[in-house]
Formats: C-alpha cells, structure tokens, sequence
C-alpha cells in the first residue's frame, strides 16, 4: 500500500517548506477573530494538494485553507498544512504538517511531520492503529563549553 509511504514524503516535503518560511519570519493575517494565517500555510497547502492530486488524482482532499476537491469520495485526505500557526507565526518552533486518508469514513493511514520528527501510521478495519514508526534526531553531548 502505497499511502503511508507516500504520505511520511509529501509531509517531509512540506515540512522542509515551512522550515525555509519559519526561517523568514513571515507575517501572519487574521483569517477569524482568533485564527491565523500566513503565506507558508499557503504555500505548504499548495503543495500538498498538487502531490495528493498527482499520486492519487481519484481521491478526495479536505484542506484547511480550502485548496481540496470531492470530500465525497470513496479515499479522502485529510490536510492540515500547517499545524501549530499561532506558535509559527511567533516564531516557536513547535508546529508540523499533517496528512490523514480515510476510505469509506474509516482512517487508514496519517502522517506528521514537525522539523525534527516524522510519525507515521497505519490502520486496519477493526484493529485500530497497528503500526506507528517515530525518528527523532540524533542528540550528541558533549561536556565542552
């Protein structure tokens, strides 16, 4: 099954979008009285839908800024290409992207990105999440000053 694999990469591709825009310190709009929104969300939402449409052009696609097309079909992404705008748009580094498929209303698969893990997941009919795989940097120590 194709959809994890290639959802962990579109994520990490986004990802690394975001971390160029959060390196720029881009400025934020009021989209509601407490929501925000900025260019990178934009620009990462965009690029995920154009690579969802390209790998899976039958599937549907619900994202945040409105970029989807047919939430009604039979396979439907779910986008959020930018969670965490509030801590990105004052410049805190925790936020991620995040993808998730459903078929039929049921989660088959989810990944996350954030800068510096990926978490990815994969469901099955009536056993739940089965598989969750998560990197994290490697740390080095050292006692110089």
């Amino acid at each position: 099954m194709p959809y994890l694999e290639t959802a962990v990469e579109i994520a990490r591709e986004a990802g690394a979008l975001l971390a160029n825009y959060f390196e720029r310190r881009v400025a934020f709009e009021l989209k509601g009285e407490f929501d925000l929104v900025t260019e990178a969300d934009r620009a990462s939402e965009k690029l995920v839908v154009e690579r969802l449409r390209s790998h899976f052009p039958s599937h549907g696609i619900v994202a945040e800024e409105g970029g989807g097309h047919d939430p009604q079909a039979e396979y439907c992404w779910y986008v959020d290409p930018l969670d965490g705008t509030t801590n990105f748009a004052h410049s805190f580094p925790a936020f991620n992207v995040t993808l998730g498929l459903a078929r039929a209303g049921e989660m088959v698969a989810a990944a996350k990105f954030a800068e510096h893990a990926v978490a990815q997941l994969q469901s099955f009919p009536d056993n739940g999440f089965k598989r969750a795989l998560l990197w994290l940097p490697q740390f080095v120590v050292s006692r110089e000053k």
